[in-house]
């Protein structure tokens, strides 16, 4: 099993134990001052964050950049924000986004043997909005491919079809592809790629996350709509 995710552009192998189960987010443009949003729904953020981890069950936290956003410039504010993530105990992984391309905060643990198990049934019979994909070899993941330029709303899709194209290399029938930085929840199924909508709790046009669990060989991939 593969979980590959774009850092700058490059590709990199995500390795972690225990399997994976992890909830994925994007897009929540932190701030200490004029922010695109409100910097006292922070907390709220986080709130729902954690109600979400725990409804998940999850085990890791992917960001897919933009954790900032570009009128933040205090390094001690993003750290502060970095230890709200890290309360939660589990790895987190950040993807660097158009603003504020920091490091990405890994956590690692011991590996452990894990013996083989049989692939077993994802119940999503208590999701009201749910967008169920197929099992993948791999899943990957990024902001914007390292490239930082914006089309506008209207050319979301042929922007994803850029970015896909761009890591053909690692595109084919098993592999989906999960962006950020395009502010719109897009499911493109027949193309195997897609976006999610920032997690902010100040972001009004249909927040999402995804989650992403190993089953057996595979990671089954679902998007919720919140």
């Amino acid at each position: 099993m593969l979980m590959l995710t774009s850092v700058g552009g490059k590709i990199v192998d995500l390795k972690c134990n225990p399997k994976w189960n992890a909830i994925v987010i994007t897009d929540l443009h932190f701030s200490d001052n004029k922010t695109y949003f409100s910097k006292e729904l922070i907390p709220q953020t986080f709130e729902e964050l954690e109600k979400f981890i725990e409804k998940e069950q999850s085990k890791q936290i992917i960001i897919l950049g933009d954790v900032f956003h570009s009128s933040c410039n205090n390094i001690n504010y993003h750290l502060k924000l970095i230890d709200e993530f890290l309360q939660f105990g589990l790895p987190v992984f950040i993807i660097p986004g158009t603003f504020m391309r920091i490091i990405p905060v890994i956590e690692e643990e011991e590996e452990e043997e894990e013996k083989e198990k049989e692939e077993e049934e994802i119940d999503l019979s208590n999701y009201k909005n749910v967008i169920n994909l197929s099992l993948f070899d791999k899943i990957i993941f990024t902001h914007d491919a390292g490239n930082g330029y914006w089309l506008g709303k209207k050319q979301v899709i042929p922007f994803l079809r850029a970015i896909k194209f761009h890591h053909k290399e690692y595109c084919d029938e098993s592999s989906f592809l999960l962006t950020g930085h395009t502010h719109r929840l897009i499911i493109q199924k027949d193309e195997q790629f897609g976006s999610l909508s920032p997690f902010h709790v100040g972001y009004e046009e249909g927040r999402s996350y995804a989650v992403v669990k190993q089953v057996g060989n595979k990671i089954h991939l679902f998007i919720v709509k919140i």
